[in-house]
């Protein structure tokens, strides 16, 4: 019989293609039309919020240029009045974070390190000079150094800055040789001198400064020096340089805080000096980029040049921020400078060039929930839930679909199986019968062997019919054992007799182990014996080269233990986990050549689940296998009073959830 095969297993499939197609595809057009309802929403909460935020923008915007006209205005009012010390008061006091004053030449005339050298040694002091430069740097006598510049000292005129420096020199060598408190009492003497006060180096610096710093480096607990330094740095015609070189040598929280904004303000203006800033480029009144990153300046004329105001842009955004009204809940009006993200609406301002005044989300919450949060909602509970029950739809239809795919396949191969196993025991009968009606075997012992291999063969079939049965019954839910108190012992003694002449005709030695003693079971006798013969059974058939079966009955736990052993071709791992499944064969090949259709191990699984066992196989290729079943003893199940029925039933369900 030629077996076509079915084309439903691959129908399924296309019928769950069409059921996930009907689901994506209503689902995205659900979620297509919330996408546009949401955007929507937002858009018509964003124009209602642009609306009524618009004219407070407007007039915050007209404030903010206003701030800054009134800036300029008093910066052009102090270019032309105000003094020098007037000029460091307005940036104690003003908005900006700097100043810088260019002359005609745009040459900086404040702040300005003043790099004037002192005056060139008279000629007969210059080669004394040298000469003690030599033994200083060149010879490395600190000793006839010190001595050289002492002289030096002595002979320039006493408030020279050649006595200033050669004195400083001296120190400097007095140091070197190990002798700081002598260098010291020097240098605090440069430092304190009336007469050395206005001494400056060669690029213009205050010699008594850089003496009364180095005095301070070797003692730095000297309190009343530290004191008498930092109040000498702010006094006048100090270079900038020097100024901010040794307020950086000095601690950092010793500062009043005048001091330590004049310090940042020089600082700052100092940096922009070294950049190739042009201040005649600057339109005066308005605020404009510096070549220092987010730094700003704003100029006004003065009689010999211009004044440049300088802000930071944290500065600047912090003093415009303080025009804006006051947040809500959910926007705010705030300054943006160049580079910015823009916010819901926005303004330039005309006095400051790419700055602009924007209405802006705040970050804690969204600026369109309370808006649009309740249709949101409504929208994505009714698409979720929608999306969700033809989820489910599907799902149950796709369920449905695979368990009848299943049941389908499994008829036909069961139907395959059954036509092929009921075939060959019945051609065989056929053909001997035949031969015996025909006289093909004329002696009685040929005779006799026909109708031995035709009894055989009977028996084949009547094994066939019984499983097949069992299985019916098995699937149905309508098998059922009368229990009652049995001896394990006899079961096996059983089940040995009955394969006996089987396996003596295939050559098999059969060893019947059994402990004496073994307690008692409440089962179906009948049951169990089919079961060890179906193991026996399956152990004939895969016997291989080693024609020896053990049949094992032991107690062990408060259960009886029944183990088949066989030496034969044995089951891989992989195989092990699937072997009690319904028509599961490890090796189609080599069983049809056996016979079976893969029900024995799932009839003995059954049996043994349907009596409290379990079953269990230790195998390894070409080692042979081992089954195990253990069941309760009777005494074990005293408290299991429940109908045979009703454990029918559960165990029946539980087969059926097995996939």
């Amino acid at each position: 019989m030629n077996h076509r095969p079915s084309l439903l297993p691959s129908a399924p499939w296309v019928l769950l293609g069409l059921l996930l197609a009907a689901v994506v595809l209503p689902a995205a057009a659900i979620l297509w039309f919330m996408a546009e309802a949401v955007r929507n929403e937002r858009i018509a909460a964003r124009e209602k919020v642009i609306e009524a935020w618009r004219p407070l923008l407007d007039e915050t915007a007209r404030e903010a240029d206003a701030f800054l006209g009134a800036h300029a205005d008093a910066l052009a009012r102090m270019a032309h009045d105000a003094s020098p010390d007037e000029l460091i008061s307005s940036v104690l006091a003003g908005p900006a974070d700097s100043l810088l004053v260019y002359g005609s030449g745009n040459d900086v005339l404040f702040p300005a390190p003043l790099r004037v050298a002192g005056p060139v040694p008279a000629h007969e002091l210059i080669e004394p000079w040298h000469e003690a430069e030599r033994l200083e740097f060149v010879t490395r006598d600190l000793a006839a150094a010190a001595e050289a510049y002492a002289a030096l000292a002595q002979s320039a005129p006493p408030d020279s800055d050649t006595s200033a420096r050669a004195r400083l020199a001296r120190a400097r060598c007095l140091e070197r040789l190990g002798q700081p408190a002598a260098a010291r009492a020097l240098l605090i003497d440069i430092f304190t001198s009336d007469t050395l006060a206005a001494a400056r180096d060669r690029e213009g610096r205050l010699t008594a400064l850089d003496a009364g710093l180095r005095a301070w480096q070797l003692s730095p607990a000297d309190a009343d020096l530290e004191a008498a330094l930092r109040h000498r740095l702010f006094s006048a015609n100090i270079p900038s340089a020097q100024r901010l070189f040794i307020a950086g040598q000095l601690p950092p929280e010793g500062w009043e805080p005048d001091q330590l904004r004049l310090l940042q303000a020089e600082a700052l203006a100092l940096a922009l000096r070294e950049t190739p800033f042009d201040p005649t480029r600057l339109e005066p009144g308005a605020l404009a980029a510096t070549p220092l990153p987010d730094l700003w300046a704003l100029a006004a004329d003065h009689p010999d040049g211009r004044l440049v105001a300088l802000w930071r842009a944290e500065t600047l955004a912090a003093r415009l921020a303080a025009l804006t009204p006051a947040a809500t809940a959910h926007f705010k009006i705030s300054p943006l400078p160049p580079g910015a993200p823009d916010g819901l609406l926005k303004l330039p301002l005309a006095r400051a060039a790419g700055w602009r005044m924007a209405v802006l989300a705040t970050r804690q919450d969204d600026p369109f929930a309370a808006v649009s949060d309740h249709r949101i909602a409504l929208y994505f509970w009714s698409a979720g839930l929608l999306v969700a029950a033809l989820v489910v739809l599907a799902t149950l239809l796709g369920r449905r679909l695979l368990n009848e795919s299943r049941l389908t396949r499994l008829k036909n191969d069961f139907i395959a199986m059954v036509t092929h196993e009921l075939k060959t025991p019945l051609a065989s009968t056929r053909v001997l019968v035949e031969t015996l009606l025909d006289g093909g075997a004329p002696t009685p012992a040929d005779q006799r062997e026909y109708l031995e291999l035709i009894a055989r063969e009977n028996a084949r079939l009547c094994r066939l019919i019984d499983n097949f049965l069992t299985f019916s019954r098995m699937e149905r839910g309508r098998q059922s054992f009368e229990l009652r108190r049995c001896d394990p012992a006899a079961i096996a003694r059983a089940a040995a007799d009955a394969i006996h002449e089987r396996m003596a005709a295939a050559g098999i030695e059969c060893s019947l182990e059994l402990q004496p003693n073994l307690p008692p079971l409440q089962a179906d006798p009948d049951a169990l014996v089919t079961l060890l013969l179906n193991l026996l059974d399956n152990a004939i058939k895969f016997a291989g080269t080693r024609k020896w079966i053990a049949l094992r009955a032991h107690a062990a736990g408060g259960r009886v233990v029944f183990e088949v052993e066989d030496h034969g071709i044995g089951i891989a791992r992989r195989d092990q986990r699937r072997i009690f499944e319904r028509f599961y064969q490890a090796d189609r090949s080599l069983a049809r050549e056996v016979g079976g259709c893969g029900l024995g191990l799932a009839i003995v699984k059954f049996i043994a689940q349907s009596h409290g066992g379990t079953v269990a196989v230790e195998s390894a290729p070409g080692r042979g296998s081992t089954f195990r079943v253990a069941l309760p003893a009777a005494r074990a199940m005293a408290n299991h009073d429940q109908s045979v029925d009703l454990a029918m039933a559960n165990l029946h369900d539980h087969e059926k959830a097995e996939p």
